[in-house]
């Protein structure tokens, strides 16, 4: 990581975090220990808001969401806080110029790569390592 890189981390369970400082640190590397490193207790859907509505100071260089679901065929494709169209521009939003918003998912999800689309990102589509039905990865590049 550059030396003068910042990550952002959200996590709604401080537990979490307590564990990854502690019985968990070795399998992280000490990440949350990094002096570039912040941990947000709360919201994801909350920090991306409130970066979407700053003025370049709280902007991103990339988002990735890497949570317990993904992008289905069943997502409100307007209101999902995550993954429906208001929530994709608010992370289109958030971005600086050429941005990345990084997105596991279990499946392909062609609902989500249109709406990623219309948002403005350019779409990859990714099967990390042997693939399969667990891992997903959709890349979305801010035009």
């Amino acid at each position: 990581m550059d030396r003068t890189a910042k990550v952002v981390v959200w996590e709604l369970n401080p537990k979490i975090c307590q564990w990854c400082r502690g019985p968990l640190s070795d399998l992280t590397n000490g990440a949350v220990s990094d002096p570039r490193v912040c941990v947000e207790i709360g919201d994801v859907v909350q920090g991306i808001r409130n970066a979407s509505r700053d003025d370049d100071k709280g902007r991103f260089d990339a988002i990735i969401l890497d949570l317990y679901r993904g992008p289905h065929f069943r997502t409100d494709k307007t209101d999902d806080p995550l993954y429906g169209s208001r929530a994709i521009l608010r992370a289109h939003g958030a971005l600086n110029p050429r941005g990345t918003f990084a997105v596991w998912g279990e499946d392909h999800d062609a609902g989500f790569m249109n709406r990623l689309v219309r948002a403005g990102f350019s779409v990859e589509f990714k099967r990390p390592g042997k693939g399969g039905y667990s891992h997903a990865v959709f890349l979305a590049t801010k035009k």
